[in-house]
């Protein structure tokens, strides 16, 4: 199993927590490598990543971000990082023909065995669906058909190299003067279209799933069933990758979180070395706030209306 996460300094504590919860949880497969794509991650923050995996007797190979993409020309990332992007060049890793890219904001929960006996069949990524299209029209898509969040991928590294896909997504991305709508999510929606593989959502578990119930999901998304009733229980019950995306829970390293599985980042962080660092005093803005308010009293359909509205005036 080859796993591959992609941080600088900034990110990683979060990164060591979710890789130390990676490797607690899966103990069952026999040989297990870890790939860090590095933006400046200095020497000492190296060395803690190595104490972990040391610790569980696994392999770390660090690349630095510049070797994976050095054609990859960005003019702006907004609120991330270039390492986002990295995912896109997966097919030049050596001897990798598939590999899972993990988000730094993750929790693992158990084993990934399922996840990784995946059959990609014909298709470049697995991908969960998002309700969030807010860019759909944008990049030229439906927002009735799906969209998908990059920040947990299945990436089939062999064919993004047998097909040449780094060209695509270069040539795209220079397009948009080197920052597409969704950076790398936009570019894999809109390069990969057809060639992706919904996988189910426990393997990337986002704060909506707990904020809205099944029908509001299927409204927000534009979908008559967003995922099954079945699908989405299941993924309540028994997540395998917590993603804990933006929402109005706040996140677990941030102080007041109510994010009702926060506490399974918190017993990691305790065991880590940065169990002392700490939580961030970050509040919720006051659109969050409202929309929170509204979703407790008012119909999706109308919640709906109020994001939309809201999206429009940013």
């Amino acid at each position: 199993m080859k796993i591959a996460y992609a941080c600088d300094n900034n990110y990683i504590s979060h990164t060591g927590i979710s890789i130390k919860s990676l490797l607690a949880n899966n103990t069952d497969i026999e040989e297990l490598i870890i790939y860090l794509i590095s933006v400046n991650i200095s020497d000492d923050n190296i060395n803690r990543i190595n104490s972990i995996v040391h610790d569980y007797k696994r392999e770390l190979i660090v690349i630095p971000f510049k070797k994976l993409c050095p054609n990859l020309k960005l003019s702006s990332v907004g609120r991330h990082i270039e390492t986002v992007y990295a995912k896109l060049f997966f097919g030049n890793l050596e001897d990798v023909d598939k590999i899972i890219y993990l988000d730094s904001d993750i929790i693992i929960n158990g084993s990934l065995r399922e996840m990784w006996d995946t059959d990609l069949e014909n298709n470049y990524f697995g991908l969960v669906k998002t309700i969030t299209k807010d860019y759909s029209e944008k990049l030229g898509l439906s927002v009735f058909e799906p969209f998908y969040n990059d920040g947990v991928a299945i990436v089939n590294a062999k064919l993004l190299r047998d097909d040449q896909m780094e060209r695509k997504f270069l040539q795209f991305i220079d397009y948009h003067h080197g920052n597409p709508p969704v950076l790398s999510e936009g570019t894999i929606n809109v390069i990969c279209k057809g060639r992706i593989k919904t996988i189910h959502p426990k393997f990337n578990f986002g704060s909506a799933l707990l904020m809205y119930k099944n029908h509001s999901l299927n409204v927000l998304a534009n979908e008559k069933e967003f995922y099954s009733a079945i699908v989405l229980n299941e993924a309540r019950s028994q997540p395998v990758v917590i993603h804990y995306l933006a929402g109005w829970y706040k996140r677990p390293w941030e102080s007041g979180c109510s994010h009702p599985l926060k506490n399974k980042y918190l017993e990691v962080k305790a065991k880590s070395v940065w169990k002392d660092e700490p939580l961030k005093d970050k509040q919720l803005s006051m659109k969050l706030k409202f929309l929170k308010f509204v979703s407790s009293i008012f119909p999706i359909e109308l919640v709906k209306l109020l994001i939309l509205g809201f999206r429009k005036i940013k």
